[in-house]
C-alpha cells in the first residue's frame, strides 16, 4: 500500500505534519498544517482529508453511525 500511495500523483505525504484545524461551514474548505519539524504552518484550501493511522484502526465504536468497509 505504501508504495501505491507513493505513486501517486494526487497524494501528498506530508510526514511531520499534523492537522491544528479543519475550516469550513457545511463542508471543508481548509485544513490549518503545522509541521513540527519546521515549526512552520500553513493553510490549504482543501475539500477532502484522508487521514491513515494504522493498517487495522479500531472502528468498531462507530458501528451504527456509519457505513464500514
Amino acid at each position: 500500500m505504501i508504495s501505491r500511495i507513493e505513486a501517486n500523483q494526487q497524494i501528498t505525504l506530508m510526514a511531520w505534519t499534523t492537522i491544528e484545524a479543519l475550516e469550513g461551514d457545511t463542508h471543508l474548505k481548509r485544513v490549518i498544517l503545522h509541521n513540527a519539524k519546521t515549526g512552520t504552518s500553513e493553510t490549504r484550501e482543501v475539500e477532502h482529508v484522508f487521514m491513515m493511522t494504522g493498517a487495522d484502526p479500531n472502528k468498531e465504536w462507530l458501528r451504527g453511525s456509519l457505513a464500514l468497509d
